[in-house]
């Protein structure tokens, strides 16, 4: 399976992306993040519980592994010394470059809307080498709130300069569909590995390939 769904609306100017699972291939990095902060706070916790939590706020994955939001600080600069180390290793997805290269040539606008913050995203579309094809970035520091609510998405496509039903949101996660639904807009999920989501989106494709077909570039 490539894609199973409808086309992408035939007045799509943009798309907003999610990062970590969607473009980048980081979420087992980021969820390492997570389990050295806690554990280097005395939480036990092990990645592949905290991967399930991967995009949503760090102040719910601080509130889901700790019970409350008091260590929240410390615990972010615990996991952001953890990705900048480590920022190095970070790569996209194969297909992605390609991918985004194309969408660019077809006059469509890119954004991307993840929650973690804007300065370290910066630098993982760096070391994956596709920053260069990015129009706009929003960072979860760039919004009051974060996933699964749609302020991110809705930043994003209004710094593209698009209305929420001219914007396709692309993710890996049921907070993102959620948010592209509650804003209007067409939502495609990506299914890389084995996900069961409970949310419906418009169309699921099991990488970016599949977005070009909904796009109708050829």
């Amino acid at each position: 399976m490539r894609v199973s769904g409808c086309a992408a609306p035939k007045g799509t100017r943009g798309i907003v992306f999610d990062m970590d699972g969607t473009l980048l291939d980081t979420v087992a990095l980021v969820s390492s993040a997570w389990e050295f902060a806690l554990r280097s706070l005395g939480y036990s916790a092990a990645a592949s519980d905290i991967e399930p939590f991967v995009g949503l706020p760090a102040s719910k994955i601080a509130e889901a592994f700790t019970g409350s939001s008091s260590s929240l600080m410390e615990l972010t600069n615990l996991r952001a010394s953890y990705l900048e180390e480590h920022a190095r290793d970070v790569r996209a997805f194969p297909e992605v470059p390609a991918a985004l290269e194309r969408i660019k040539r077809a006059g469509l606008r890119i954004a991307i809307a993840t929650s973690i913050p804007s300065k370290m995203a910066r630098l993982f579309l760096e070391s994956a080498g596709i920053s260069g094809s990015v129009d706009a970035l929003v960072g979860g520091d760039n919004v009051e709130r974060g996933k699964p609510e749609p302020d991110i998405f809705l930043e994003a496509a209004r710094r593209l300069s698009l209305q929420p039903r001219e914007a396709v949101v692309v993710g890996d996660r049921d907070y993102d569909v959620i948010p592209a639904k509650r804003m209007g807009s067409f939502s495609v999920l990506v299914v890389r590995k084995s996900y069961c989501p409970t949310e419906r989106p418009d169309a699921v494709i099991a990488d970016l390939r599949g977005l070009l077909e909904l796009l109708g570039i050829r």
